[in-house]
Order: C-alpha cells, then structure tokens, then sequence
C-alpha cells in the first residue's frame, strides 16, 4: 500500500474516532481544552487529520477572545464560524451529522450554529426536527435560527415558537429568524413585541419594522415613537421615520394627511434608494460574476473596485448551482483573522440567500 493511501486511511480513522466521541459524548478531557488559536490552525489545513480538533472545539463556550494583532475581538459563537468557516464546506456533513446523532447538547447547539449561514440544504431535515425536540432551549433556538436564515417556506410556523413563550431569549431567537426568513409577514408578527418590557426585545422588534420599510411598519414605529416620548431609545427610531420620509420627499404631517395607495408609493421609492440595486449599475454577465468570484476567493476578500452594488450586481449574475463557489469564496475570507472578514463574509452569505430565494420564488414549499 502506498505511504499516501496508508496516511489517508490513519487519518480517516482519527476523524471518525473523534466524530464517534462527539456523537456518543465521550470527547476526552484533553480535546475539550483545545484553544481557538489550536483550533484555528488546523482549520487552515483543510484535510481530514483536522477534524478531531474541530469537532473537540465544538464544546468550547470560554469568554472572548481578543487578538489586538487583528483588531479583533470575537466570542462564542463567532469563534467557531471563523474555525469551521476556514476549513470550509467540507465539514458541513460532519456538522449535521453531529447536530443529528450527539448525546452533548453543546455539541449540538454549536453545530447548529455552525450551520445556520451556511446554505446546506441537508441542515433542514435535522434542524426542524430539532426546533420542536432539541433536548435544551439553547438546541430549539439556534435550529430556529437555521430555519429562519435558510428562508424556506414551509418553516414559517416553526419560526413563530420563540414569539409564544415567556424567555426573553426564546422570544429574540424568533424575532431574528422571522427577520431573515425575508417573509413579509414577520412586521406584524414584530408589531405586538413594540412595547415589550425588554428593551433589547423592543428594539429588536423596531428593527425589524425599520428594515422591512413598509407602510404598516413604518405606521407602528410612529405610533410606539409617540406613545413614549420621554424614552430616548426611540430617538434613533425617529430619526429613521423622519429620514427616510425625507427621502421620499415628505414630512410626517405630509405623509400621514396622503390616501393608502400614495403612502404605499412613498416608502416604496424610498426604501428603493435604501436597499434596492442602484440605477445606471451595468449588469453582469454569469461569467464576469464567477470570474470575480475567483478572484475574491483566490485573495481571501471583496475587492469591490468596478462594482456599485456589489450585492444586488453578484446575485443577479449567478444561479442556484453557483452556491457551492460562494460557499468556497466564503471560507477563503474566515481564513483571513480581520475585523474586515465578519463584513465580508456577511455580503456573500447575503448574495447566497438572494440567489436561492429567486430561486425558489414562486416554487412554493
């Protein structure tokens, strides 16, 4: 047998082990204590003699982590993006197969969030089983989080869970995926949370009404806005109603003396400039996008000179089956340590979910 194949094999064999540990919770002592920095580095590696120290690092939930170097300061669960994020989607079966079969509830909650950005259709089954029967609230919230990002629309009641239970935490996980589910009907499941004793719940709620730019949403936000006018945390909200009236041209008064249908025309030029593709942009063609897409994944960043709107230019250009490049574009950026890389990252996983959701458009469930 060639030395090669022999080495392929001794480390097949370590992986396994090491997933066998984690799927039976009996991971040694030793390889719960592995570092970020440990872990890190042999994420870089990208083979399977990785592996045991990436599953071992899925039951670390230690502190922040500071690394003045990189002007960087990351805490859990961020801390296992940028490790599995490096080694790339290769270990998204071993993941899923962890989230499935673990008896460590941590283990399963980190593999969950491991998971959630990553576009792997495989994670579904797993995770909306777990929504209803994850062993610890920590399982139920980050499988609902998974579903809520993969946008899928049979999902949508699973994502409603968090919103009837009294855990603040229940109640922010499902507020964050009916956010990104990118369903329309999240800003009146949003609405009631508007004045809940929480404030990081009531903010979260107002974010959500302030990003989905609707007439109803924008309505709500007025009306909490001066039902509270001693409360400071609604200036930045204020702010946003009148700011983004400005843009369309009006004041407040203006705005709500208008019929329906010329309201609904206001916030939608508005929230055009605010999020749409930006006019004059040149379109791409499929193979200018996925030429840049090498590049970007060659260098480990977005390089965005040439491109306006590098968002909304990218998706438009590239298909369903151009996911598996973006999954790569997005592992060669965790391989960099940057207070830049999370931005990064962030845009292609927001071109992933552009691209599959016109995709899915109109397919129904």
């Amino acid at each position: 047998m060639r030395l090669k194949s022999l080495i392929g094999l001794v480390l097949a064999a370590l992986a396994a082990a090491a997933i066998t540990a984690a799927l039976t919770g009996t991971a040694s002592a030793a390889l719960r204590g592995i570092d970020f920095f440990t872990a890190y580095d042999a994420a870089l590696a990208r083979d399977a003699g990785a592996l045991p120290t990436l599953v071992a690092f899925l039951s670390d939930r230690s502190g922040p982590i500071f690394m003045p170097q990189h002007s960087l300061s990351i805490e859990w669960p961020v801390s296992l993006d940028f490790v599995w994020g490096a080694y790339g989607p290769e270990g998204y079966p071993v993941l899923v197969e962890i989230a499935a079969e673990s008896g460590d509830p941590v283990m399963v909650e980190s593999a969950l969030a491991v998971l959630c950005t990553s576009e792997y259709p495989d994670a579904l089954p797993v995770a909306r089983r777990l929504a209803i029967e994850g062993e610890t609230p920590g399982i139920r919230r980050a499988a609902v989080r998974l579903l809520g990002w993969h946008g899928r629309a049979r999902d949508w009641e699973r994502l409603l869970i968090g919103l009837m239970s009294d855990d603040a935490d229940d109640i922010s996980a499902s507020l964050w995926a009916i956010h990104k589910s990118g369903d329309d009907r999240a800003v009146s499941y949003a609405i009631p949370f508007c004045n809940h004793p929480d404030p990081w719940i009531r903010d979260e709620a107002l974010s959500i009404l302030a990003l989905a730019c609707t007439p109803e949403s924008i309505q709500a936000m007025h009306k909490v806005c001066d039902d509270r006018p001693d409360d400071t945390g609604m200036d930045e909200f204020a702010f946003y109603i009148d700011a983004l009236l400005w843009m369309a041209g009006l004041d407040r008064v203006t705005y709500c003396a208008l019929p329906p249908v010329d309201r609904e025309q206001a916030i939608a030029r508005a929230k055009a400039i605010l999020y749409g593709p930006r006019p004059g942009a040149a379109p791409l063609s499929r193979d200018e996008a996925l030429a840049m897409v090498a590049q970007w994944t060659e260098k480990g960043r977005i390089i965005c000179d040439g491109l306006d709107d590098v968002e909304h230019q990218i998706a438009a250009a590239l298909v369903r089956d151009d996911i598996p490049r973006l999954q790569e574009l997005r592992a060669s950026i965790y391989r960099r340590l940057s207070d830049e890389t999370l931005r990064d990252v962030a845009k292609v996983e927001s071109i992933m979910q552009k691209v599959v959701r016109r995709d899915l458009a109109g397919k129904g469930p």
